[in-house]
């Protein structure tokens, strides 16, 4: 039964599920390994209009016994399997200014403009949801490795867009699609209506050019906190400004004042040799260091820390702020 289809290159998704390789595909090659699809719009039909009808509340479907809908038509996938009957999935009904752009149109486009192997490739909700995915230059900080993904998101659906994306997040299923959106700093939505193939060419060739650039901004941002030593800055007096009690002893409750030196204790502890990777040369002593445990702290150590925290909400501010305090002192 088609439900959830998935390639990926040498990592398994969740639970082992869909197809691993280990060598190197192109998109279209990935596409067919994983389950080929094809999505087309058919004309859509309605039943009889009942007594008392009301336009907003009229259930459309497909059948053709019935009368035709003027300009509308229904997204269905439809999938093949050897010796067994055609499958087909509706996905939603759309009017004459949507424009459909087929998984297999945009894997050809994926290779004509971005040109990398394909990291994971795969579809949820029977298809209406279609995703590719390319790893991008790798870079490291003196040691510490740092990874990056392309990402482009395509639903089949009457009111959603194309979703374009750079991310840390590597996509494999629906949760860390979700992820990858909330980390990403900058995406594109590309509706779905007359010109959005060329709009997402556009973005695709704009990807390609871009992102050499932006890989080299990224890595010297993080060199420059790397190759600062906190010295006489203080660390104590840095993770103070980090985790405030408050403007002063009587503005903030016992329980708050406890829980921010909690908080800076366990920072303090990270960053003198208790976090992950604490004797790389990029982490001991520098500005680099201090922020990667403020980062540890908050995705693995703060009480109630979850995955979709670590892109949103309060840690995810707070990361923000560690960073602009510490780039703005290491300026």
């Amino acid at each position: 039964m088609f439900n959830n289809q998935f390639y990926s290159n040498r990592r398994p998704a969740f639970e082992n599920l869909g197809t691993t390789f280990d060598q190197v595909a192109n998109a279209v090659e990935a596409f067919h390994t994983m389950g080929p699809y094809k999505v087309e719009r058919e004309q859509l039909f309605y039943n009889i209009r009942p007594q008392g009808f009301q336009p907003d509340t009229e259930k459309y479907f497909y059948d053709p016994e019935y009368q035709a809908v003027n300009a509308k038509s229904v997204l269905v996938g439809r999938f093949s399997e050897e010796g067994k009957e055609d499958k087909r999935y509706m996905y939603g009904i759309v009017d004459d200014r949507y424009e459909l752009v087929e998984p297999s149109k945009l894997v050809e486009m994926w290779d004509m403009y971005i040109g990398r192997p394909v990291h994971t490739i795969g579809t949820f909700q029977q298809g209406k949801r279609f995703f590719i995915t390319a790893k991008l230059d790798d870079f490291d900080i003196l040691g510490d490795e740092h990874h990056n993904y392309i990402t482009l998101i395509s639903p089949h659906g009457t009111k959603e867009s194309l979703i374009c994306l750079q991310s840390p997040v590597r996509v494999y299923c629906m949760n860390m699609l979700h992820l990858a959106i909330k980390a990403s700093e900058e995406y594109s939505r590309i509706p779905h209506r007359r010109g959005v193939t060329v709009n997402v060419a556009n973005w695709l060739k704009e990807q390609a050019m871009s992102t050499t650039a932006r890989t080299t901004e990224i890595k010297e941002r993080l060199s420059v906190l790397a190759s600062t030593q906190v010295g006489y800055y203080n660390t104590e007096k840095i993770v103070e400004k980090l985790f405030p009690y408050g403007n002063g002893v009587t503005d903030s409750s016992v329980e708050h004042i406890e829980k921010q030196t909690e908080a800076r204790n366990d920072v303090v502890a990270l960053f003198e040799g208790e976090a992950i990777g604490a004797e790389t040369k990029a982490f001991k002593g520098t500005l680099y260091g201090l922020y990667q445990s403020v980062v540890e702290y908050c995705d693995y150590h703060k009480k109630g820390a979850t995955r979709t925290g670590r892109f949103v909400g309060a840690n995810a501010k707070l990361k923000g702020l560690a960073y602009d305090l510490l780039a703005k002192i290491a300026a």
